[in-house]
């Protein structure tokens, strides 16, 4: 069943959320840079990625609940979609509260260990949103069967 917002025929939410992913990656791994090799700008840089994290995991996320209103899903597919809804909503809002307590420097260490949580339950929201793309077919154009060729 194909997306609801599509761009020439490619669905929008899985384009959309490799920024989210690839900014909450970024700030990991400035995070891992500042604790253990020394990155003097490393938490500024994680709480700059999160915050770019934040902002395009929301509008994945409209376009996301679009198809999520929009599409016919059997029960099981409702399912896995509302657990990854959920999962993400979570995931996401975690990086918010890291990214308000890396504000105050003696709370650095809260606002990383929110982020490293966050990051784990971003890869379980992705778990789900590939059961629901490669075993569900959500959000697929599936290719209309053509007759065999005459001979």
């Amino acid at each position: 069943m194909r997306s609801k917002v599509h761009v020439a025929g490619h669905p929008l939410h899985p384009i959309l959320v490799a920024l989210p992913i690839g900014a909450f990656t970024l700030a990991l791994i400035a995070d891992l840079a500042s604790a253990f090799a020394g990155l003097v700008d490393g938490p500024t840089i994680a709480r700059f990625a999160i915050g770019v994290g934040i902002v395009t995991a929301l509008l994945a996320a409209v376009v996301g609940l679009v198809d999520y209103l929009a599409l016919p899903l059997g029960e099981g597919a409702r399912r896995t979609a509302t657990l990854h809804l959920i999962v993400n909503v979570l995931a996401v809002g975690l990086y918010a509260a890291s990214w308000l307590l890396r504000a105050d420097p003696l709370r650095l260490g809260t606002g990383r260990t929110l982020s490293y949580l966050a990051f784990a339950i971003l890869g379980l929201g992705g778990w789900f949103g590939g059961e629901l793309v490669f075993k569900g077919r959500v959000g697929v154009d599936e290719p209309v069967a053509s007759p065999p060729p005459r001979r």
